[in-house]
This record gives C-alpha cells, structure tokens and sequence, in this order.
C-alpha cells in the first residue's frame, strides 16, 4: 500500500510498546482520578496524547541529519532554551516548590523537557565529530560545558530529579562515545565532589530531607517521609494479581500523593498488582532495547549516538521514577514516560520518537 511507505524502516516493536505504555497510562490515570474528578484528567490525557501523535508525524518529516554537519542552528535552540530556563528563575512561579513551569491559564509547559532533547542533539553533535579522539580528556571537559549550563539553571529552580536526568544524559553519551577508564575515574571523583557542594550550598531543605527520608524512611512517616511509605503501601497491598482498576484503596481513598502522575506506578501496582508491573517493566524493557537496535544500525556517527542518547534519556527517566515508587531511590518528582499526566513530558517524548523515526527513515 503507498500510505505504507510512509512509515518505511520504523520499527513496529517501538511503536507497539509506546502504544500499550500509553494505553497502560490512560486507564491508569482514569482509574486514579475517575471518583473525585470523573473524567477530567482521562480527557485532558487523551487530548494530549492526540496532539502529541500530530507532533510526532510532523517531527519525523525533518530531515535531522542536517545537524550531523551544522551546528549553529542548535546552538541558537540551546541558547534559547537556556534562556528560558534563566526566565523560570525570574519570573516562575514555585508549583510543589519548584519553578519549573511556565503557565498559561490552565495550561502549563516545562521547558526542561525540549532542554533534554537538545542536550542530546548537541552532544550527538559534538561527539560524532571527535570520535577518533574522544579519548582526550579536553573533549570530555568541554561536553560537560554543555551539559553545565542548563543543569545549573534547573538546579536553582530547584528541580533536583531533572537535574540528574540531565547529568545522566551527559554521562550516559560520554560512555557511549568511548571514554576512557582513567577518565571515567576522574569524572566519578569529580562527581561526587559536586554531590557534596551540591548538598551544603545548593540543595534546599525539603530536598534534603527527601534524601535522608530515603535513607531512613521511619523517622517521619506522617512528614518528609509520608509519600514514600504510601507509595511502598501501595506496592505492596497489590500482591500478586492486584486489587482490580478503581478498586485500591491507597489510590482511591486519596492516601497516595500525585497517584495520576510522579506516583502513577504504585498506583497501578496496587490495583493490577505484580503481575501489571512487571508488564509495564517488561514493555519499557522491550523499548529501550529497540531504541538501542535501532541505534546500533544506523548509518552514521550522529544518527547512532542520537538514537543511543534518547535511550539513556529514557531508561533514566523510567529508573528514576520506578526507582523512587519503590523505594530504591529518593523521591523527586520525575514523571513516568507514557504513563504519568501531563502535556509537557509526553510531547517531548513523542518529539523524541519523531526524531528517532526520522533519523531512522533516513529524513
């Protein structure tokens, strides 16, 4: 069929698990959400998902490899976008204290999201230019350059969870690119150094105490502690096969915080229980590992370490999220892709997709 040659060399297993993550979402949120709001968020959801469809079509029509030889212009994106991160600073105003959002009547779009898309853009750039020479220490400095700026400025928003997103892209790019062991030793020291300057000058109180909650979550159950043990509540109390969609106490009874978006795993945790998360574990498995084949095909250096980049992006953003619904890792605020509400996110997930899809139709 011609229509069929639209979608030539797109790879059916990546859209296959982004469709039934997505499906996992909205049924997901409508059950969250559905006894106090009806169907409010499930639309809401749905409208942004259909626009971020129409987003991802037009997305995968640009001819991306363009950038494999031209840097100025995501320089200019990069520059605007820093700014607007700079702009949050000034003019934001905090939501669960954090300005991170720009906000339009009902409506609001964090600018992070398009940061990380260009950060692996940038680097994919940068690094495919260098990789005979990779191994000099100068290009490993000068990649972080790029990944500083924007990282510092969502740090002062204070936004810790896409902070380290953004850390993650960078150092997951560098590896990818080929650094070497006596580097990576130093970038660990360095690392660490920062965490530690980063705890005493930079980090806020109540972040502070996100931390310590997961590194001792008794001390204060009903206070810096209460989301996390609600969320291992609710993880828990799913047992095996779950307690069925609506029917989870923790969600429904308004027990477990933000249950349609930084916590909308526990939430389907407790009501389709182990079984529905190891399906969702499994399908984001099956998309990252695509993404990577997808990657490891491709033609040239740019396209590959594009590819590649977006995976690490993805496989964070999901560890992170999973990672503090059960426990693992201290609770910032980072969504689920596909699956937790909001706009923002989820177009810049589908804008990733595109690009994927254009570098790998060979747009």
């Amino acid at each position: 069929m011609p229509w069929l040659r639209f979608f030539k060399n797109d790879n059916w297993i990546i859209f296959g698990s982004v469709f039934l993550l997505s499906g996992f979402g909205l049924f997901g949120i409508l059950s969250a959400t559905f006894g106090k709001y009806q169907l409010v968020y499930f639309y809401r959801q749905l409208a942004f998902l259909l626009a971020s469809l129409v987003v991802f079509f037009a997305v995968r029509l640009i001819n991306w490899r363009f950038f494999k030889n031209e840097g100025k212009t995501l320089l200019v994106f990069y520059i605007i976008s820093s700014v607007s991160l700079a702009g949050l600073i000034l003019t934001g105003k905090a939501i669960r204290g954090a300005a991170s959002w720009y906000k339009v009547g009902s409506l609001g779009f964090e600018p992070v999201e398009i940061v990380k898309i260009i950060l692996v853009l940038l680097l994919a750039k940068y690094f495919s230019l260098r990789h005979v020479e990779i191994f000099r220490a100068r290009h490993v400095v000068a990649s972080f350059v790029y990944a500083a700026l924007p990282l510092v400025l969502v740090l002062l928003q204070p936004d810790l969870g896409s902070a380290i997103i953004l850390l993650g892209i960078w150092l997951g790019m560098v590896l990818l690119a080929g650094i070497k062991l006596r580097h990576l030793a130093t970038v660990a020291v360095l690392g660490i150094l920062a965490a530690s300057l980063a705890w005493v000058f930079v980090l806020h109180p109540y972040q502070k105490q996100r931390i310590s909650s997961f590194l001792n979550p008794e001390r204060d159950p009903r206070g810096s502690s209460y989301n996390l043990q609600q969320s291992l509540i609710s993880v828990g109390s799913g047992g095996f096969w779950g307690k069925g969609l609506g029917r989870g106490s923790q969600t429904q009874m308004g027990f477990l915080p933000e249950n349609h978006s930084d916590f909308i795993f526990a939430s389907v945790s407790e009501e389709l229980g182990f079984m529905g998360a190891s399906i969702i574990i499994f399908l984001y498995a099956v998309f990252v590992l695509s993404l990577g084949w997808v990657g490891r095909k491709l033609p040239d250096n740019f396209s590959r370490l594009a590819t590649l980049g977006f995976a690490v992006m993805f496989l964070i953003e999901f560890a992170i999220n999973a990672g503090m619904n059960i426990g693992l890792l201290p609770v910032t605020g980072t969504p689920l892709p596909f699956l937790s509400y909001g706009g923002s996110n989820l177009l810049s997930s589908f804008i990733a997709l595109g690009i994927i899809s254009g570098l790998a139709r060979g747009g």
